[in-house]
């Protein structure tokens, strides 16, 4: 296979809020590259993680629907403009933080007049908040998470609950105090934001065949256009969707210890001792599952043997014996088991070792005959 290889075939900044960069990757086979645009794309446009407001305390405002002397535009587009601002960091924070903007009229109120903590800063310094004639007087607290995706919070209770504790506990320099403590804060309600975390803007992807000559197999290359908001380099957002994918399916590089733990085993209702006595007490009589202290396995039972750590063979056999869950199985006993065809004593141990794993044993020929009678 020839060597991988990603290289950025052309790129420029139009404006701070959209930056562009087009990348050639590859080579891969025929029958990958579909698959590998298209999952990149989707993990581009929503798996990446970014900043955003999501909520402001605006000094003498009540609800979004309030006007302020002074202020020539109304609350609903000032929040509209807050909305505007795309937030960048020096490293990938975890926790909530406040900056805040004091501002007097006249003139134009920018993103650059927000004073943030000295790692955030705004992408856009020019983005416009508010016009303030004469007499007009602005004072704000942001609320800056980070998140996924967008957050429609609007007319939620627990949301703005959950807010109200954030601007108590976010950590705040002796200046953020002294702002909040002058302005009066406490006073003001929590003006939610649907807050946009998606640092891309678009995606777009082109294949295309290599057509050189004498070449056995056909190889493809990825041409990917990605435009950000500026808040991230193109490049290492192509490195965090990647991550993203491959997080996504390293679970399933170890599909039987996942077997070997259903999800009825992870319930808080069966602890180790109680799936202990599940097992003495099938030792004991098998065929009539009572299990002690009142605990119903019949969800277990009814558990396809797919769930089963076991192999291709003892599961066709199995399944071709007509037996699709524990239940059937239990049935059955060891010398029964050794009857069907292709089934040995190496598939009897698997099932064996399974049925241990969730506290069952099959039964003797002793205990079916007494069944019977």
């Amino acid at each position: 296979m020839k060597k991988f290889y990603l290289s950025c075939i052309e790129s420029h900044v139009d404006e701070s809020k959209n930056v562009y960069a087009c990348f050639k990757i590859g080579p891969f086979e025929k029958n990958h590259t579909l698959t590998i645009a298209n999952n990149l794309r989707r993990t581009l446009l929503s798996e990446l993680s970014s900043l955003a407001i999501i909520a402001v305390k605006i000094q003498g405002v009540k609800h979004e629907y309030s006007s302020m002397v002074g202020v020539r535009e109304s609350v609903l587009d000032i929040l509209l403009n807050i909305k505007q601002i795309a937030l960048t960091s020096t490293f990938q924070i975890q926790a909530p933080y406040l900056a805040y903007l004091s501002a007097s009229g006249p003139g134009v109120v920018t993103a650059g007049d927000i004073e943030f903590p000295s790692f955030l800063k705004c992408v856009d310094p020019t983005q416009k908040i508010a016009t303030l004639c004469n007499d007009g007087q602005l004072n704000i607290a942001f609320l800056i998470y980070p998140g996924k995706n967008y957050w429609v919070q609007l007319g939620s209770n627990q949301f703005l609950n959950h807010c109200t504790k954030a601007f108590s506990e976010v950590h705040l320099t002796n200046q953020g105090k002294e702002f909040l403590q002058m302005n009066q804060f406490e006073h003001a309600n929590i003006l939610p934001i649907d807050a946009v975390f998606m640092p891309i803007n678009r995606v777009n992807y082109t294949i295309e065949v290599d057509e050189e000559i004498d070449t056995e197999t056909v190889d493809e290359h990825i041409f990917l256009e990605i435009w950000t908001n500026g808040s991230i380099h193109p490049v290492f957002a192509i490195e965090q969707a990647a991550s993203s994918l491959v997080q996504l399916f390293t679970p399933f590089q170890n599909i039987q210890a996942l077997q070997l733990q259903p999800q009825y085993l992870t319930s808080k209702t069966l602890r180790k001792g109680k799936l202990e006595r599940i097992a003495q007490t099938n030792k004991r009589n098998s065929i009539d599952f009572e299990i002690e202290d009142g605990l119903n396995p019949s969800s277990i039972l009814d558990l396809d043997i797919g769930n089963l750590n076991l192999s291709l063979r003892p599961y066709t056999c199995l399944k071709r014996a007509k037996i699709q869950n524990v239940r059937d199985l239990l049935k059955y006993s060891r010398e029964e088991l050794l009857l069907f065809k292709n089934f040995g004593k190496r598939s009897l141990e698997e099932v064996e070792n399974s049925l241990y794993q969730i506290g069952f044993f099959l039964p003797s020929q002793t205990d079916l005959t007494k069944k019977d009678k």
